[in-house]
């Protein structure tokens, strides 16, 4: 087996001194030969499998982003960070090509044959769903199956893993099928050994010196299996394959073996023999066997046989990869934004959720990737994050389009659910668009490297994540003209080996679960370099003529993407950069005015604002109605406990020992919501009305059953008095008042 690197030149020389003949297989330039496929070739010239792997597993630089130097100190890549291009042509000759000094590790060495079966399989699996894509090129054998049935198109590297494949997979036919054949090998015949064998009697009992066992008979079933472990073992010889023979059989291996494939002995056997089988897996070993001897007799009888299967451009099958595994399908994507209007292509786009709010009540957002295909920890290039900028600001433009052109009323009205939500009115705040670098990584841990599924931001040289920012001003994270590009890097190997087996649900699941781990990647980036706030005006219907004052201020750090909630009440999302600066904090005075006619609580990405402004009263518009938080506490006054009081404290509620008919403190206040009970046990809540200031009437909102109480029974009863009495004189009341 030899292994190539995709776009890696060699030297002519080094190619023949690892194997006459290589350097001919590929024009050469200036004495250099560069493979600019990848996939899977066996070739006429030398008679053994090449496999070109993607130029991914090449490494430019060490985990501390330091290039790697020769002894002469001139930048080389190393195949895994470890070997040279050129010693790692013939893996099981690496210390031989090395001058001793290297050798492959058993991880290696399993690695090098799982990596190229996966690349082969998924470039199958690319070209299956891809047929007229004008970049895989293959060439395979016609085999004939003598049981009745056509076997489809193949090359020896297919019949070659089918191969491994049925030996995984049926190893308990394998010993279902032993043990029958030699049950009882050993036991005496003892028919045949009285009527034969001589007996020596001393008293009672007989003797037979020459007892006759049953006779061991030419077994075709058992001829099969020893063919078929025979092939495996000389699979694991020659190809390198990870195989088991293990159930000791006297194999076929050697000249012996040679004859099998080369005069066609194995062929003839196995004609003799095809009669016997009925089941349908001894008809597919059977077959799989035969298709094996018609490869390697075929290659063997001619000279100028090939086979190859090959993609050209590799990126084009990596975008592939990446958009099947992350992306949507191209028709549910409007085709003015996947195909822009300037000529420029996204790779990947996909509608999800939004990323500040996290309510059921939402609206998505559209997510931008671009796939990008380097050799391992290669830096990004200026001119692919100056594109990646492009992409964003011209979906942003297409949603402004898309709500002030009357031209675009049915494309409005197709996406208005999903992203109506993109630019508020109020605050003239857009949304953040998710905007991500995807790259291929190599684990360090090739044992377990097919099984790490995980996406991992891709950290810069002083260990923090990598992103870029464009921007016309600073500390407005929601202005049209802020744009941040993350980056993030996917396991190469899981990725291909995901792809290749191509299984619907496991592709369906890691697409969901990758999905949730972008936003929550992008989140955890804003949450680093943002302050996030919840907002909810102490008045209604103010707010636009209060942020319009001194717009400025607000412009760019106030957005609305929560939209209305259940009570008709509004909420904002405040962002302010943190800042390290030791002079006055502007973030201070901006919230500071902000807290003038909003209240303002701390809330992280994702959270519900209802949930971080819960018991906050808003002052009346015309009509006033119930607060929601109110409303929420009485579904489930139950599970009130410390953290609502909490909560109430914050808000700068009124708390007293007692309440005697006292007026609220001012007379525009016109209803109170009394929590009754202790910080750990709430007993219940009353709802009191006032008309100029005075009690009008009283109401209890919720009851907690006794089972949830501690100490506080007895005042369920004093709130129940409150129907029919002004008068209150309860000890221990937390009075929470706010306007509504």
């Amino acid at each position: 087996m030899i292994v190539l690197i995709e776009e890696y030149g060699y030297a002519v020389a080094s190619l023949k001194k690892a194997r006459p003949g290589l350097e001919k297989i590929q024009l050469e330039s200036n004495g250099i030969v560069t493979f600019d496929q990848v996939g899977y070739y066996l070739s006429s010239e030398i008679h053994d499998c090449i496999f070109i792997l993607p130029k991914v597993i090449l490494w430019s630089r060490d985990q501390d982003g330091k290039p790697f130097k020769d002894v002469h100190g001139k930048e080389v890549d190393l195949v895994l960070g470890k070997y040279t291009p050129e010693e790692f042509i013939l893996p099981d000759k690496i210390k031989e090509l090395s001058g001793g000094e290297k050798e492959l590790s058993k991880d290696e060495n399993r690695f090098v044959y799982e990596f190229s079966t996966w690349i082969y399989r998924a470039l199958s699996v690319y070209k299956r769903a891809n047929p007229r894509n004008g970049i895989i090129f293959e060439k395979h054998t016609q085999h004939v199956a003598k049981v009745g049935r056509r076997r489809k198109s193949e090359t020896l590297l297919d019949v070659l893993l089918s191969i491994q494949d049925f030996a995984k997979e049926n190893r308990d036919f394998f010993f279902f099928t032993v043990k029958n054949r030699h049950s009882g090998m050993n036991k005496i015949n003892w028919g045949r050994t009285v009527a034969k064998s001589a007996a020596i009697a001393s008293g009672d009992e007989v003797f037979y010196l020459n007892p006759v066992n049953k006779k061991r008979q030419i077994n075709f079933d058992e001829e099969l299996l020893v063919i078929f472990f025979s092939i495996l073992n000389y699979m694991r010889e020659k190809y390198g394959f990870t195989v088991q023979v293990d159930l000791g059989y006297a194999l076929i291996t050697g000249t012996k073996f040679d004859v099998y494939v080369e005069k066609g002995l194995g062929k003839r056997r196995l004609l003799k023999i095809k009669y016997k089988y009925f089941s349908d897996k001894a008809l597919k070993l059977w077959d799989l066997c035969y298709a094996f001897f018609e490869s390697e007799h075929k290659i063997y009888l001619n000279g100028d046989h090939e086979e190859y299967l090959l993609a050209k451009k590799f990126d084009r099958v990596f975008e592939a990869m990446i958009d099947e595994l992350i992306g949507d399908r191209k028709d549910t994507i409007p085709e003015s934004l996947t195909t822009q209007d300037d000529g420029k292509l996204v790779d990947h786009m996909y509608l999800y959720q939004e990323l500040i709010e996290n309510r059921e009540i939402k609206h998505d957002a559209f997510y931008i990737g671009d796939s990008k295909y380097y050799k391992y920890r290669t830096p990004m290039g200026k001119e692919a994050v100056y594109k990646q900028f492009t992409y964003a600001k011209n979906v942003i433009q297409w949603h402004l389009n898309l709500f002030l052109s009357p031209a675009n009323d049915g494309e409005r009205q197709k996406y208005k659910d999903t992203i109506e939500g993109y630019r508020d009115e109020v605050t003239e705040g857009y949304d953040v668009t998710p905007n991500f670098f995807i790259s291929a990584m190599m684990s360090d841990d090739l044992r377990g490297g097919f099984r790490d599924e995980d996406v991992k931001a891709k950290l810069g040289k002083n260990g923090n994540p990598t992103y870029y920012v464009s921007r016309q001003y600073e500390n407005r994270l929601f202005d049209r003209d802020t744009l941040i590009v993350s980056h993030y890097d996917v396991n190469f190997l899981f990725l291909i080996s995901l792809y290749a087996k191509n299984n619907a649900f496991q592709k369906a699941s890691w697409k969901d679960r990758v999905r949730r781990q972008f936003r929550a990647e992008i989140q955890k980036l804003l949450a680093d370099n943002f302050d996030f706030y919840a907002m909810t005006p102490k008045k209604q219907g103010v707010e636009q003529e209060f942020l319009a004052s001194d717009f400025k201020r607000a412009l760019g750090k106030v957005y609305k993407p929560f939209g209305k909630s259940a009570d008709g009440r509004e909420y904002y999302s405040l962002a302010l950069e943190k800042t390290d600066k030791d002079t006055q904090n502007p973030n201070a005075e901006v919230k500071a005015w902000l807290e003038q006619a909003f209240y303002v609580e701390p809330c992280p990405l994702g959270t519900n604002p209802e949930d971080r402004l819960q018991g906050l009263a808003v002052k009346p518009a015309d009509g006033g109605h119930l607060l929601s938080a109110e409303l929420a506490i009485k579904s489930r006054y139950e599970q009130v406990s410390q953290a609502l009081f909490n909560t109430i404290a914050k808000t700068k509620c009124y708390v007293a020992r007692s309440v005697s008919g006292a007026n609220p403190p001012s007379s525009e206040i016109k209803r109170v919501f009394l929590f009754v009970g202790e910080p750990k046990a709430l007993a219940g809540i009353a709802d009191l009305q006032y008309v100029q200031g005075d009690l009008d009437k009283s109401s209890v909102l919720a009851k907690v059953p006794e089972s949830y109480q501690t100490n506080v029974g007895a005042m369920c009863n004093e709130i129940l008095k409150a129907n029919s009495n002004d008068h209150f004189d309860l000890w221990n009341v937390v009075n929470l008042v706010r306007a509504i």
